[in-house]
């Protein structure tokens, strides 16, 4: 099958496709049939696109919302099957501090809110006064007290910061959002924020703005998308100055 993939993608009419822009389902499949290779099915009830961060992002609430339950298959057992909350045993059982309460016990005090529609990852810490709804969270990840997280996806090992507030976000693995109660960061509208990205206290991202991975954001910028950041150029570029307060 493998030797049959190669000599097809070697005919000199893919080739020239592939130059003009070859789609899979527009392009690729009808020249197949139309050279009389035999193509297969499989049906399926529903489809989710991982193509653009608001495709992501709605294709993962809709897997939590239980559309995809072969998806569901692989989250294992939930925690909470009627709100649809999954959180694995090492995390329930992450306690805040030597001598603090497990993830479990806080939850049954009403110390922070989770649900509906949340996955936590393995080893990942939930503070106090957290509030996580229609959301995935990565392994070793941790929400800091009174940060929200709404509609998101926070990737492994990720830091949200306290007073935090990610709402339609994406964050890569190992980013850090620091956040003060004073000066908290805000990542909303989908954006995205790329891998071992560090966000200083108080900066807002809104509507489209694309972090690319091992950046900084300043404390206290103001970026409105659409935007794409690769460097500290697009930086200033799509930066606004943040409102003062009137004396």
């Amino acid at each position: 099958m493998t030797r049959c993939a190669r000599e097809i993608a070697m005919r000199p009419a893919l080739q020239k496709l592939r130059v003009q822009g070859l789609d899979f389902g527009r392009d690729f499949l009808p020249w197949l049939v139309a050279q009389g290779y035999p193509v297969s099915h499989w049906p399926c009830a529903r489809l989710g696109d991982l193509g653009t961060i608001a495709d992501y992002l709605a294709t993962t609430r809709d897997v939590l919302r239980g559309l995809f339950p072969s998806a569901l298959e692989l989250l294992g057992p939930p925690y909470d099957a009627g709100s649809r909350i999954w959180i694995p045993r090492e995390t329930l059982e992450m306690r805040v501090g030597k001598r603090g309460a497990t993830l479990a016990a806080r939850l049954n005090a009403g110390a922070l809110e989770i649900g509906p529609n949340v996955r936590l990852g393995r080893y990942v810490v939930v503070g106090d006064g957290a509030r996580l709804g229609e959301c995935s969270v990565g392994d070793e990840a941790e929400i800091s007290p009174r940060a929200t997280v709404y509609r998101s996806v926070v990737g492994e090992g990720s830091l949200i910061g306290p007073h935090a507030r990610l709402s339609e976000a994406v964050t890569g693995l190992m980013s850090d959002i620091r956040s003060l109660g004073e000066r908290p960061t805000v990542v909303e509208k989908r954006c995205a924020v790329g891998d071992e990205c560090l966000l200083e206290p108080g900066v807002h991202l809104s509507g489209r703005v694309y972090i690319h991975p091992r950046l900084r954001v300043p404390a206290g910028m103001v970026l409105r998308g659409p935007c794409e950041v690769a460097g500290s150029q697009q930086l200033d570029q799509c930066a606004s100055r943040p409102r003062r307060k009137r004396d």
